[in-house]
């Protein structure tokens, strides 16, 4: 009688990291351009062409923003899985930080005044971020991340000291 056992590519745990990261970005994407979309359809319809320069101008932004830091935790992963969880909260202060020194700076500028509604910018802003945490935290609870994945140099090899005269294995 013999056991197998099923060894994951030499990527092991790393290759379902970056696999969850992917799926997380394109789902994130997705959710993106859906929340975009719904949104600069009712702010053509509602309040006119400053609404939808907003809420088009938030969609871009936070793609800019955001896309970035989404990329990096997905190249980590596939590196260091463990290191994960730190860059991807290292990128997410530093992408805060970006967000916050940007809206300042459009604040300032007088090139919006007039082409940019700031209450449908600050509404999409909130409305999408908070679309894409919920797609991101839907992806990462549907994924199945397993705790050990061993790899072919992780597997133990008998020693031919070990095996018995019926080659079963154990001491005899």
């Amino acid at each position: 009688m013999t056991t197998s056992t099923t060894v994951q590519p030499h990527g092991g745990r790393a290759d379902v990291a970056t696999s969850v990261c992917v799926k997380a970005i394109k789902f994130t994407l997705f959710t993106t351009i859906a929340v975009c979309s719904a949104m600069a359809l009712i702010a053509l319809v509602s309040a006119g062409s400053e609404a939808l320069n907003a809420v088009l101008m938030a969609g871009t932004i936070l793609v800019v923003v955001f896309g970035p830091g989404l990329a990096a935790v997905t190249m980590v992963s596939r590196v260091s899985p463990p290191a994960t969880l730190l860059v991807g909260l290292m990128t997410y202060v530093l992408q805060m930080v970006v967000l916050v020194v940007m809206l300042q700076r459009l604040a300032a500028s007088d090139w919006l005044h007039g082409r940019v509604d700031p209450s449908w910018l600050g509404a999409t802003l909130i409305a999408v971020a908070l679309a894409c945490t919920v797609a991101l935290i839907t992806v990462s609870l549907r994924s199945r991340i397993p705790a050990f994945a061993p790899t072919a140099l992780d597997l133990p090899v008998p020693k031919v000291s070990d095996l018995s005269q019926t080659g079963t294995g154990g001491t005899p």
